[in-house]
C-alpha cells in the first residue's frame, strides 16, 4: 500500500512533507517537487534508524506514495508559525499508539544525548554564526517544545509541578527532568483528552490553531528527531570550521618560509639547535603519532596508546631529523598531514568527540587531538615569525619544493573556506565588501591565467586596459558576473594547474631565471609565482575575518616578514 503523504506549504512554496504512520518522518524541500523526490531516501533512512534501535520493522521492497492532504499558509518553517491539522490528526489516539510515539520520541532522545553529552562547554555554546542557535539552546528548545505540546492538550493546573522551577536546572538535568514528566503525564490522559480538538491560548501566538493528541505526538517525535539532525549540523559546520582552521594555520607556517634559500632553512637554527628544516620533520612526527592514537581509539583499542615523556620523545625526534636532507623533510611534513587529515575524514562526529580514556587514566577525545594539531602548527610559526624578525634575512629564491607546498597549502585553505558556505551562499553572501565567493575565485583565477601566460611567454606581457588594475579587474569580473560557480571553479583549478605546469619541470636554480619586460628589466620566476601566492594569502585572510569569527586575531593579520 503507499504511503500516505500530508504536506503543509508557505507562499513561497517551501514545503514540508509528513507520512502520520511513519511518526517522527517529516522532510523539508524547497519546493512541492523537491520534497518528494527526497521521500524514497528518506523512509530508507527512517527504517534503517529503527532498526538501528532495535525496532523489527523491515524495509519495503517496494515504496510508494500518495499525497492525500495538502494545507497552504501553515507549517512550522519557524519558532511559532502554525502547525497543520490534518486529517490524519483528527483520528482518536489509541494507548497503543501513545506508546508508540513515546517509544520512538525516546529514540530521537537517545540520539540526541549520544550526540551532545561528552560534548565540552565551549562546543556546548559555539555558534557558526549569529544566525545560528548554539547546541545548548538547542537542547533547551527541544526539552521545552516536549513541555509546550502536552500543554496543548491539558489544562494548566493539571502540569507537572516540577516544571515552575525547571529553568534552574542544568541543560541535561532539565532534559532528564523533561523526559520522564512529559511521558508520565502524557500516559494520564484521559480517553476524552485523546480524542478532542482543543485552541489552547496560553503559550501560544495562535489561540485559534487547533491541536489534537495525535497532532501533538506526531510534533512531538517529528520535532525532536528535527533538532538531532540540526545538531548534527551544527557538528559539521563545527569540524568546517576546525578544518579550516587547521588549514589556515599550516599556510601561515609554509608562507613563513617562503623567501628564505635552502642553506638558511637547513642550518640556521630557528631555536635549541633546531633548524626550519628539521622543524618541519619533528611537526609531521607529531601528526604521525596522532594518526595512530586516532587510529587505535576509533577501532576500541586506545589501552594500546603508549604513554610518552614529551621531553624526552622531542630528543628523540631531534636527534634523528638531523641527518634530513630539507627534501625529505618536507615530503615527510605533507604527506603526514594528509594522512592524518584522510584518517579523520573517516570518522563520525560521534567518534570524533567522544571520550577517549588513556592507559593511565586520562581522558581526552579526538577532537582534543585535532586541536592540538592547530596549536602546534601556531606555536612553530609563531617561533618561525620571532626568528625572522630578530635575523632580518635578505630576500632569497627559496627551494622548488618548498614553494609548490605552499601553493598546495594556500589552495588548500581555500578550499575549506569554500566549505564554509553552502552552494547558494557561494553565489550570493558578500565576503569583501561586496564580493561573493564566486567573484573572489574568479579573480584569483583570472590573475593566475595571466601569470601562467607570462611564464608561458618566458617574458612579461602587457595587461591591456592602459595597465589600470582596477580597470582590468572590473572587465574580467563582468564577464565572470554570468557565469555559473561550477564554471568559475573549474577555471580556478584550470588557471593553477597552468601556473603549477611551468614550475614544476624547472632545474633547482630555474626559479632565478629573470623574466624580462619591455625595457629588459625583469623579476625572477620564484619572485613573479610568489606573487600570486600572495594575492591568494590576502584574499584567504579576508575570507577568514569574514566567514571565521572563532579564530584566533593573529590569524586575522598578515604575517610579518615573510616576504
Amino acid at each position: 500500500m503507499p504511503y500516505n503523504v500530508y504536506l503543509e506549504m508557505n507562499p513561497a512554496g517551501t514545503t514540508l512533507a509528513h507520512i502520520p504512520e511513519l511518526p517522527g518522518l517529516c522532510l523539508r524541500g524547497d519546493s512541492q517537487e523537491a520534497a518528494l523526490a527526497a521521500l524514497p531516501q528518506a523512509i530508507d533512512s527512517y527504517f534503517q534508524w529503527l532498526q538501528q534501535h532495535g525496532e523489527p520493522l523491515p524495509r519495503p521492497d517496494t515504496i510508494t506514495w500518495q499525497v492525500v492532504e495538502t494545507i497552504h499558509d501553515f507549517g512550522p518553517f519557524q519558532r511559532g508559525d502554525k502547525a497543520a491539522l490534518f486529517a490524519a490528526d483528527k483520528a482518536p489516539l489509541s494507548r497503543e499508539a501513545l506508546e508508540t510515539h513515546l517509544r520512538y520520541a525516546g529514540y530521537g532522545r537517545a540520539d540526541l544525548l549520544a550526540l551532545t553529552r561528552h560534548l565540552p562547554e565551549q562546543l556546548l555554546e559555539w555558534q557558526p554564526n549569529d544566525q545560528t542557535m548554539s547546541i545548548r539552546q538547542i537542547l533547551s528548545h527541544v526539552g521545552g517544545s516536549a513541555q509546550w505540546y502536552v500543554s496543548r492538550l491539558v489544562e494548566a493546573e493539571t502540569l507537572p509541578p516540577e516544571w515552575e522551577h525547571d529553568d534552574e536546572l542544568g541543560v541535561f538535568d532539565f532534559l532528564a527532568l523533561q523526559q520522564r514528566t512529559v511521558s508520565q503525564r502524557l500516559r494520564q490522559l484521559t480517553e476524552e483528552e485523546l480524542v478532542q480538538v482543543t485552541f489552547p491560548a496560553m503559550w501560544s501566538y495562535h489561540p485559534d490553531e487547533m491541536w489534537t493528541a495525535r497532532k501533538a505526538l506526531r510534533r512531538l517525535v517529528e520535532h525532536e528527531l528535527e533538532h538531532v539532525a540540526q545538531v548534527r549540523q551544527v557538528l559539521a559546520q563545527w569540524r568546517a570550521h576546525f578544518l579550516a582552521h587547521l588549514a589556515a594555520e599550516r599556510a601561515e607556517l609554509l608562507f613563513l618560509l617562503i623567501g628564505l634559500d635552502e642553506e638558511t632553512l637547513a642550518s640556521r637554527p630557528v631555536f635549541d639547535n633546531s633548524s626550519a628544516k628539521e622543524l618541519l620533520a619533528h611537526i609531521a612526527a607529531w601528526d604521525t603519532l596522532h594518526t595512530g592514537r586516532i587510529r587505535l581509539a576509533a577501532q576500541g583499542r586506545a589501552a594500546e596508546i603508549p604513554s610518552l615523556v614529551l621531553d624526552e620523545y622531542n630528543a628523540q625526534l631531534q636527534a634523528q631529523h638531523q641527518g634530513w636532507p630539507l627534501a625529505e623533510a618536507l615530503a615527510v611534513f605533507t604527506t603526514a598531514r594528509q594522512e592524518f587529515l584522510n584518517t579523520l575524514a573517516g570518522l563520525s562526529d560521534e567518534e570524533l568527540h567522544r571520550p577517549v580514556t588513556l592507559p593511565n587514566g586520562d581522558t581526552t577525545s579526538i577532537r582534543t587531538w585535532g586541536l592540538w594539531r592547530t596549536r602546534h602548527d601556531a606555536a612553530h610559526a609563531a617561533d618561525l615569525q620571532a626568528w625572522r624578525k630578530q635575523q632580518q634575512f635578505a630576500p632569497a629564491v627559496g627551494p622548488k619544493a618548498l614553494l609548490l607546498a605552499a601553493l598546495q597549502a594556500s589552495r588548500a585553505e581555500m578550499a575549506t573556506l569554500a566549505a564554509l558556505l553552502s552552494p547558494a551562499g557561494q553565489t550570493t553572501h558578500p565576503l569583501i565588501n561586496t564580493w561573493t565567493l564566486k567573484d573572489i575565485v574568479g579573480h584569483l583565477a583570472d590573475w593566475e591565467a595571466y601569470g601562467a601566460a607570462v611564464l608561458q611567454a618566458g617574458r612579461l606581457l602587457p595587461m591591456g586596459y592602459d595597465e589600470d588594475d582596477d580597470r582590468w579587474n572590473a572587465a574580467h569580473a563582468a564577464t565572470r558576473a554570468t557565469q555559473s560557480w561550477g564554471q568559475v571553479w573549474s577555471d580556478f583549478q584550470a588557471a593553477r594547474q597552468a601556473l603549477l605546469a611551468h614550475i614544476i619541470p624547472l632545474a633547482p636554480n630555474g626559479l632565478a631565471t629573470l623574466l624580462p619586460d619591455e625595457r629588459g628589466a625583469g623579476v625572477s620566476i620564484y619572485n613573479w609565482v610568489l606573487s600570486f601566492l600572495e594575492h591568494e594569502r590576502e584574499h584567504a585572510l579576508a575570507m577568514r575575518a569574514a566567514l571565521m569569527p572563532h579564530l584566533p586575531e593573529r590569524l586575522r593579520q598578515p604575517p610579518a616578514g615573510a616576504t
